[in-house]
């Protein structure tokens, strides 16, 4: 009876284990927003750039065809978002705090 309750019950102790060391979570945040112009119309193509102000880093990405982005795996810090598109006035996002694994929304209207 013995060997078949280690049997039974090793398998579940080390699922257990692996639930703890690889379900941690992260610390890295995310910002995402949807981009329109002046008529609500949505702007697919715009260039978005991250700046994470304390190290003076940047990372790009464009809007899709819906206008929106997202920039994953941010580390938590202060950010600024600068939003351009050919012919459009280019918006400045600044103040953007993000702690942990924030989720914060930056949208943009270009006229």
């Amino acid at each position: 009876m013995k060997p078949r309750f280690i049997a039974a019950v090793l398998p579940l102790c080390v699922l257990l284990l692996l639930t703890f060391a690889f379900g941690q979570g992260t610390d890295l945040g995310t910002i995402r927003g949807t981009v329109t112009d002046s008529s609500g119309a949505l702007v697919g193509g715009a260039s978005v750039t991250v700046l994470d102000v304390q190290t003076g880093t940047t990372r790009q990405t464009r809007t899709n065809s819906s206008g929106e982005y997202q920039m994953f795996g941010l580390p938590s810090g202060n950010y600024n978002v600068k939003i351009a598109s050919p012919g459009m006035t280019t918006q400045d996002i600044t103040g953007i705090v993000l702690n942990g694994s924030d989720v914060m929304t930056a949208n943009a209207i270009l006229k």
